[in-house]
């Protein structure tokens, strides 16, 4: 592009269409490649601490449900065996049913 040619030519040379050769240049027009590999990086952190939040945000969802007693460790569960088993932990005057880690591990893949 610096040597005069049109966009949809150098968008061809690289494999890629015009449409994501304007949104690059509307995203990244005004900055530099050192900047631009910063905000990349940026960007993916972000991505990967958004995906930590969520997770967290489960199991302290998960435990709160499991010391109300509102969770059902339907998975495994044997014929005859009531829905309280297990053994519990006092933590901190909140009683946690320690299954919900158990149930959890064996639900994901």
């Amino acid at each position: 592009m610096a040597q005069g040619e049109k966009a949809g030519v150098v968008c061809k040379q690289i494999a890629v269409t015009e449409q994501t050769y304007y949104r690059w240049r509307k995203e990244y027009g005004g900055l530099r490649l050192d900047q631009a590999k910063r905000f990349k990086a940026l960007e993916k952190e972000n991505t990967r601490l958004k995906k930590r939040v969520a997770d967290l945000s489960l199991d302290n969802q998960m435990l709160k449900e499991a010391s109300s007693g509102n969770f059902q460790a339907g998975l495994g569960r044997m014929e005859g065996e009531s829905q309280t088993s297990g053994t519990a932990v006092e933590a901190g005057g909140v009683e946690c049913a320690v299954k919900a880690a158990e149930t959890k591990a064996a639900v994901a893949p």
